[in-house]
């Protein structure tokens, strides 16, 4: 019984697993401009250019336009975040 039981959860576990690699290679990474950057997060854009010079936020140029990750603004706030 318990080997049944042991067998099933092993199976449930590869499932996940294989859903999960499923949905993260189905994820698109979400690209904002400077203007929607700082519209999201309310930002000036002083305090946008003055982050890009610093190289605190990755910046790509498509097309002739200024880009960011969602992905890697978000890491960057939160690796700013002090616990309580």
């Amino acid at each position: 019984m318990e080997d049944q039981i042991l067998r099933t959860l092993d199976g449930i576990a590869k499932e996940l697993n294989f859903m999960k690699q499923r949905m993260l290679a189905n994820e698109v990474e979400e690209y904002l401009t400077v203007k929607e950057v700082c519209e999201r997060y309310k930002w000036s854009r002083t305090k946008f250019n003055e982050m890009k010079r610093l190289n605190l936020i990755p910046v790509y140029k498509v097309r002739g336009k200024l880009l960011v990750k969602v992905s890697e603004i978000n890491q960057f706030i939160d690796s700013m975040l002090v616990a309580a």
